[in-house]
């Protein structure tokens, strides 16, 4: 503790009980009280803000109790204030050390700090904090005003001209600080028209910052906007002009703003309040590096009076880059304090100061909003960051009018989207106009997508697009396949569009729902359906066909990519039909097919996407049915006909022929008809079957014909002859006869079989028994024998 400290804390104890309460200031405020007095020492003066104690008003009402109070402290102590704010028992002093005693000690100080000059705390975002999409639903900010604390406005910019409805100037002219008053009447104060004018006269290049400021609250111009189009501006200039001597401008001449300036603009609003409707205030200033809230600040008295009133005081957290703290007035609890991010990364701007004292952050980085002279500017800052939250206030005000700054602080700051500054892993919640609004109003909802529209940009891939929805950051997809079940919105886009790949051949439709922060639209109609068209497979190997009697089986190899396969055909002398036959399997039977000669051609498909036609199989032929059985007929003994009932698609016979006891012949017979005859037969039994033929190609054999029969002659009637003991018995050739049987009638007996047997027309007996016999011949053929002849003569013996 300097000397110079010491000697007021021994004044102190001298003054005793009287001055107790200037014991209590010292011992609470050492601290701050340190830097102020060395500073006076050092300039031989220094500019403090003083709050007063307030005594008993003896009836007196409170400004004329605080008037009162200030007459007291230049009667008793001779200093005299600069000015006063008699709202928050504030008055300004301009004080050497010893006045600075006088103060401290008088027992008349609640709070005193140095009135520190500052400076301002220096595309389209609009979209970004979804407001374009609250100003189609008609929420703008009407019938709100917006305070804008800055370096005043220029008041013809087309931006916001129509809604500056009022205008103050506090800017101070202080010899000791090299400070000059820029109000345009040369005075500390100024009100009406063209009182918050810019002060680009002074050729000072930040003196547009306000003008820039107001347009992101609140301006509006065609399609270009702030945060609340329509709300009203209420412009008040708290900057002064410093010469170059003044150690903060470096140099040269520059703009810093007083905290009592700053202190008067928020007195002069809390009377003005009602009467405007004033519902935030916008402060883009700011300097210091404050690690912990800084409620002992003079401002912070004013802020919390004015959240009191239900106006929240909107503050930049300062440009310095620390990751550890913000800049004052931005460090006290009451305002919200605001850093800055990039417009659409989301990513906190490196120059934005950061802590645990920030309470939400808004775009800030290359924004574009109005400059002198009627044009426009792309600036960055935390200073552009802190308008976007104060337009947003006066968008949910305008909504809801009964909102308290609670309900609003904590509407922005829940209804947002979470971003972590990687230099001290602290979250932040980043403004969302549409999610706040959203919360507090239900009836706020994004816009349908409409104008679906789907377009194949290759074989199996589809690009879906659909009109923009204002104030969507992510689509949502559904899709059916086929007509089946719709899926779950799984998919998403950012933009306004959509590409599926990989996709299976079939029919697609699409519907589409926009959302942000988790806050969705309706669903929208569906998109027209949209056929994917399956790979063209390989050309089949030629198949391969197999006939089993009147059923045939084609075969061939699997394609790749094939479900299905077409199968055409070719049917004896006739065309190639078309491929109208299809089956899922590699192979493909045909059943009780006439007879005919067939061959075969496939087709790989995919769907309905086929390939080239393979080459033609084999050629099978199916033979006819089997025959009916024969039909055999006796003419002339001598000639066969054997008939049977014609077969279809038989174009030739053949026949075999059983003969008397023999095997069957083989099918050596042929018949282009379904009837044959055989001439001169020799002499014996036959039977037929048939086989139906096509060319070469013939069906089993028919069942057995009846029996014919040809027979041989009967043999001319038998001579016999005795010669001595031997009778011989003689008879003419018969014509076809290979043997001859012969009976016998011996005396009266009975007729014997024909059991004798000779292959020459002669037979013989000798050395015979006496008596008288007769004979008869029968003629044979291969061991049948025929009509048996007449009887001989009669011989003895």
């Amino acid at each position: 503790m300097n000397k110079c400290l010491n000697i007021l804390i021994s004044s102190v104890f001298m003054l005793g009980a009287a001055h107790a309460h200037a014991n209590n200031l010292i011992d609470s405020n050492a601290e701050l009280l340190t830097p102020i007095i060395n500073k006076a020492q050092k300039a031989g003066s220094v500019r403090v803000i003083v709050k007063l104690t307030m005594p008993d008003s003896k009836g007196l009402n409170v400004p004329d109790a605080f008037n009162n109070q200030i007459n007291q402290v230049q009667n008793n102590l001779g200093v005299a204030a600069v000015t006063s704010i008699p709202a928050f028992n504030l008055a300004v002093y301009e004080v050497t050390p010893i006045q600075l005693d006088n103060l401290i000690t008088s027992g008349y100080v609640v709070k005193i700090q140095e009135d520190i000059p500052l400076p301002p705390t220096l595309n389209e975002s609009i979209k970004h904090i979804g407001a374009d999409a609250i100003h189609t639903a008609q929420y703008t900010g009407q019938g709100q005003a917006i305070a804008i604390l800055d370096t005043g406005v220029e008041s013809w910019h087309h931006f916001y001209s129509d809604r500056l409805v009022e205008e103050a100037c506090f800017s101070t002219t202080s010899t000791s600080n090299f400070s000059t008053s820029l109000c345009p009447n040369g005075n500390d104060e100024q009100f009406g028209s063209g009182a918050a004018a810019d002060c680009s006269a002074t050729g000072i290049n930040v003196c547009d910052h306000g003008t820039h400021v107001a347009g992101i609250a609140a301006g509006r111009n065609g399609s270009t906007r702030g945060v609340a189009p329509n709300a009203d501006i209420v412009a008040v200039q708290v900057f002064s002009r410093f010469g170059r001597e003044y150690e903060q401008c470096r140099g040269r001449a520059c703009i810093l703003s007083y905290a009592s300036d700053q202190l008067a603009a928020l007195e002069w609003i809390l009377n003005n309040a009602q009467t405007r409707n004033i519902a935030a205030i916008n402060m883009s200033i700011g300097g210091g590096h404050h690690t912990q809230a800084c409620n002992n600040d003079m401002r912070a008295d004013a802020v919390e009076t004015l959240r009191a009133r239900g106006i929240l005081t909107v503050i930049s957290s300062g440009n310095s880059g620390f990751s550890d703290g913000v800049g004052a007035p931005g460090c006290i609890s009451s305002a919200i304090t605001v850093g800055s991010t990039r417009d659409n990364s989301d990513n906190i701007s490196g120059y934005s100061n950061s802590s645990a004292l920030v309470d939400i952050l808004a775009p800030g980085q290359s924004i574009l909003s109005s400059t002198i002279r009627g044009r426009y500017i792309i600036k960055s800052g935390t200073s552009m960051a802190a308008p976007h939250v104060t337009g947003a206030i006066a968008v949910l005000k305008s909504i809801n009018p009964n909102l308290t700054p609670n309900q609003i602080e904590n509407t922005l700051e829940s209804n947002s989207k979470e971003v972590t500054d990687n230099r001290n892993n602290l979250p932040f919640p980043r403004l969302d106009v549409f999610a706040a609004s959203a919360a507090i109003k239900s009836a706020i909802t994004l816009a349908t997508p409409t104008a679906l529209s789907t377009q194949v940009k290759s074989r199996n891939t589809v690009t879906l697009t659909w009109q923009p929805v204002q104030g969507a950051e992510e689509y949502f997809i559904s899709s059916r396949y086929n007509q089946q079940s719709w899926s779950g919105f799984n998919e998403s886009s950012t933009s306004s569009s959509y590409t599926t790949h990989n996709l299976a051949s079939g029919n697609y439709q699409f519907k589409v729902r926009a959302c942000r922060l988790g806050k969705c639209s309706n669903i929208s109609n569906a998109s027209d359906n949209i056929y994917i068209t399956p790979p063209t497979p390989n050309t089949p190997n030629a198949p391969i066909a197999k006939v089993t009697g009147n059923k045939v089986t084609a075969t061939w190899s699997p394609v790749n990519n094939a479900n299905n396969y077409l199968v055409a055909i070719k049917y004896n002398d006739n065309t190639w039909t078309d491929f109208r036959y299809s089956t899922t399997r590699t192979s493909f039977s045909w059943s009780n097919l006439p007879a005919g000669a067939r061959s075969y051609k496939i087709k790989a498909c995919y769907d309905q996407t086929c390939s080239n036609e393979s080459s033609s199989s084999n050629t099978v032929i199916v033979a006819p049915s089997t025959p009916s059985a024969p039909s055999a007929t006796v003419s002339d003994n001598s000639t066969i006909t054997v008939n049977w009932p014609a077969v279809h698609f038989a174009n030739n016979y053949l026949i075999s022929i059983k003969y008397n006891n023999n095997s069957w012949t083989t099918f050596r017979f042929s018949s282009n008809t379904n009837s044959i005859t055989w001439h001169n037969l020799p002499a014996g039994a036959r039977t037929y079957r048939v086989k139906a033929c096509y060319d070469d190609h013939c069906s089993a054999a028919s069942s057995t014909s009846n029996s014919t029969f040809i027979s041989l002659a009967t043999p001319s009637t038998p001579v016999a002859a005795l010669s001595g003991n031997t009778i011989t018995v003689d008879w003419p050739d018969v014509e076809g006869a290979d043997s001859y049987v012969v009976a016998i009638k011996y005396n009266t007996n009975n007729w014997t079989d024909f059991k004798y047997s000779t292959s020459s027309s002669s037979i013989s007996w000798s050395n015979l028994n006496s008596g008288t016999r007769k004979y008869r011949i029968k003629a044979c053929l291969e061991g049948i024998c025929y009509n048996a002849s007449s009887s001989s003569n009669s011989i003895s013996n």
